[in-house]
């Protein structure tokens, strides 16, 4: 038996990435993105891979892809950042996975392998960086933070060996702008503690 998949995606101003991203995950039985009213072409792009592309206004990481999870009708979903992309191994891995037997584990960690300025960072904890993306749809939640939110599975955790490659850094100046919008989402998260 094949489960069926659902890959989600957050974008807001992705136009650079979301046609990369999204033919990445061709492959997959449903695609779901929420884009975040930007008007820089991200929709059209997006709506050349998929069907099921859905505006809303910005409210926070978290609250995104809790939207967008909710939205996915899959019984297993990925859920990927528009600068990310599935290597064929990780494809090939995915789909063996939900082929068959029931999984062994309700979510599935997936190394990430991360690029500043165009080179892979493989040493200093950037590189296996396991990233829990792949789950069952029905035993996830996802984690309320302002920044560096994730999903919390109700069942054991797994480890998958494809990677996804993450495009996090392309530029000095796009550096900057992530460590100082993170930094400010991070200090208000901890003055509302």
């Amino acid at each position: 038996m094949r489960r069926k998949l659902s890959v989600t995606v957050i974008a807001g101003a992705e136009a650079a990435n979301i046609g990369d991203c999204l033919a990445s995950v061709r492959w997959a039985d449903e695609i779901v993105v929420v884009n975040s009213l930007s008007g820089d072409g991200t929709v059209e792009i997006a709506r050349q891979h998929t069907d099921r592309v859905l505006s809303r206004a910005w409210t926070g990481f978290a609250d995104q892809k809790a939207f967008a999870l909710a939205q996915a009708t899959g019984d297993w979903v990925l859920s990927i950042d528009a600068d990310e992309r599935v290597t064929p191994d990780l494809r090939a891995e995915i789909e063996a996975l939900l082929t068959g037997d029931e999984p062994a584990h309700a979510g599935y960690q997936i190394p990430r392998r991360n690029f500043f300025l165009g080179r892979w960072i493989r040493h200093a904890g950037w590189y296996p960086g396991y990233q829990l993306r792949l789950f069952s749809r029905n035993k996830v939640h996802v984690t309320a933070r302002k920044v560096h939110e994730g999903f919390v599975v109700d069942g054991t955790v797994g480890r998958l060996r494809g990677d996804l490659i993450h495009f996090t850094h392309p530029t000095v100046a796009e550096t900057l702008r992530k460590i100082d919008h993170y930094s400010t989402l991070e200090a208000e998260e901890r003055v509302t503690r």
